[in-house]
C-alpha cells in the first residue's frame, strides 16, 4: 500500500521535493494507497478510504481543490461521502463511507446495528460514534470489522464463541484481542475468519463440521490454521470456508455433504485442502451450501448445492467446480444464502438463484437457473447479499439494494424492490 515515485518533479508531481530523481522514493510514509495515474505534470491517486488526492502543477485547476496554486505533496480533494466497504447478511446491511465512519440498516435484534437497543432501523445510521472504520462482514448473527490502525472489532450474538471472544453477545463492537495486523476478515453462519499481515489465517467460532481448519471442539478465540503464512483471502460460508493463497491456488475445508468444497467427494474436512490443483483463481466466495470462484483468465466456477439455481446452471449438485457458460470477463463474485451475485469487467451486474423476494433482481418470482443481467446500467465494482436481499456498489460511491426489505434491510420502508434503488436517496 505504500507509493512510490520517480523522474521529473519540477511542480512538485512526484510527491516528495522539487528534485528529479533516478530512482523510486516513497511518496509520504502512509500505507493505504490503492491506486495512482500520472498526469502531463500532476499526478491523481486514491486511498483505502476511498478518498481522492492531487499533487504537481495546478495552473489550470488540474488538482481539483478550489484553489490554483501547485502542490509538492498529496492534497485531498474534496471531503468525500461515497460508500466503499459494504456486506449484506441475514436481513441487515453494513456499510463504511469513505470517511472511516461504519453505517448499518435492517435487523437489529442481534445487536448487529452496535446500538444500545435492538430496535430495528429502516435508514442507515452511525454504528458508533467515529471513524477509522476500514472494512465489515455481517452474517445472520454477528458482524466484523478492521480499522485503520489494524485492530479487529465483533459485535452480535456469540453463540460459540463466533465473535472470538468469550464474554456475551455485545450491542456495541468490541475490540478483539490485542493485535493491529488484521487485513482481512469473514463473518459466517456459525464461525469467522482472519488475515493478519503476515499472512497467517485465524479461525474462530463453531466447529461442527470442521470449518475451522484446525480439528478438535468450537474456539472462542482466533487460532491459526496451520503454520502457512502466504494466505490471501478467506471467505466463510454456513459451515465451510474457502481460501485463496498468494499463488492463486484455492484450499477448502469444513462441511462437504452438498459438494460444496470441490473435492469431488462427500467427507467432511476439518483442515484445508487444494481445490482444482491445476487451476489459479482470482476471487472466491463461499455460501450457505454452495461456492462460487473467478479464475484468472475470468471464468466463473461454481459447486455445491444447487436446489435453487444458485450454482448459475441446471441439473443436480455439483462436488467439483463446474464452468457456469463460456463468458471470460467475470470480475467478482458472491454466494448468498440461496442465490448467486457477480460482477464483470464491463461494470454489469448479473444474479441466479433463489428470485422469491426479488433477490435476483429480474421482475419474476421464478427461480433463475443462469446468469441474467439486473437493469442495464454499468459501473458495478462490488456485490453482496443476505439471506434474502442484495447489495450492490458502483464506482461513484453508491450503494444500492434489492429484494426483501421486511425489516428495513435496504435503507427505506418499503415493502420490497425487484430493481436496485440507491440506499440513502
Amino acid at each position: 500500500g505504500t507509493l512510490w515515485s520517480w523522474g521529473r518533479s519540477d511542480f512538485g508531481q512526484a510527491g516528495v521535493t522539487l528534485e528529479r530523481s533516478t530512482r523510486p522514493r516513497q511518496t509520504g510514509t502512509d500505507d493505504f494507497w490503492k491506486g495512482v495515474t500520472a498526469g502531463n505534470h500532476h499526478t491523481l491517486g486514491y486511498r483505502q478510504g476511498g478518498s481522492l488526492w492531487a499533487w504537481g502543477r495546478n495552473h489550470m485547476g488540474q488538482l481539483g481543490i478550489g484553489v490554483s496554486a501547485s502542490k509538492e505533496n498529496p492534497v485531498p480533494i474534496g471531503e468525500g461521502s461515497g460508500w466503499y466497504s459494504l456486506s449484506g447478511g441475514g436481513f441487515v446491511s453494513l456499510a463504511v463511507r469513505d470517511d472511516g465512519t461504519l453505517w448499518g440498516w435492517g435487523e437489529n435484534y442481534f445487536g448487529h446495528l452496535g446500538s444500545t437497543s435492538n430496535i430495528n432501523v429502516q435508514i442507515p445510521v452511525q454504528v458508533v460514534p467515529g471513524d477509522g472504520w476500514l472494512t465489515v462482514d455481517v452474517d445472520q448473527y454477528h458482524a466484523l470489522g478492521i480499522k485503520s490502525d489494524g485492530t479487529l472489532w465483533a459485535w452480535g450474538t456469540n453463540g460459540q464463541g463466533r465473535l472470538g471472544t468469550s464474554v456475551n453477545g455485545r450491542l456495541l463492537p468490541l475490540q478483539i484481542g490485542s493485535a493491529v495486523n488484521w487485513t482481512a476478515i469473514s463473518a459466517g453462519f456459525y464461525h469467522s475468519a482472519g488475515i493478519r499481515e503476515d499472512g497467517s489465517l485465524y479461525t474462530w467460532g463453531g466447529n461442527s463440521h470442521g470449518q475451522l481448519g484446525t480439528g478438535g471442539p468450537s474456539r472462542s478465540l482466533p487460532m491459526p490454521v496451520g503454520e502457512d503464512r502466504d494466505w490471501l483471502s478467506v471467505s466463510c460460508g454456513g459451515r465451510h470456508t474457502l481460501g485463496l493463497k498468494n499463488d492463486a491456488t484455492m484450499w477448502a475445508w469444513g462441511d462437504n455433504r452438498y459438494g460444496q468444497l470441490g473435492t469431488n467427494r462427500s467427507e467432511n474436512l476439518d483442515a484445508p485442502v487444494q481445490v482444482a490443483t491445476i487451476s489459479r483463481w482470482l476471487h472466491i466466495s463461499a455460501g450457505t451450501d454452495h461456492s462460487l470462484a473467478v479464475r484468472d483468465d475470468g471464468s466463473l466456477w461454481a459447486w455445491g448445492n444447487n436446489d435453487n439455481g444458485q450454482l448459475g446452471i441446471t441439473g443436480s449438485n455439483r462436488e467439483v467446480p463446474v464452468r457456469v457458460g463460456s463468458d471470460s470477463d467475470w470480475r467478482s463474485v458472491y454466494a448468498g444464502r440461496f442465490h448467486s451475485l457477480a460482477t464483470k469487467s464491463d461494470g454489469t451486474l448479473w444474479a441466479w438463484g433463489l428470485n422469491s423476494f426479488g433477490q435476483a433482481g429480474p421482475v419474476t418470482e421464478e427461480t433463475l437457473y443462469y446468469p441474467q443481467q439486473i437493469d442495464a446500467g454499468k459501473g458495478w465494482m462490488m456485490v453482496s447479499g443476505g439471506r434474502y436481499h442484495s447489495l450492490g456498489a458502483k464506482g461513484d460511491g453508491s450503494i444500492w439494494g434489492w429484494g426483501n426489505n421486511n425489516f428495513g434491510q435496504l435503507g427505506d420502508g418499503s415493502a420490497y424492490y425487484w430493481i436496485p434503488q440507491p440506499v440513502d436517496r
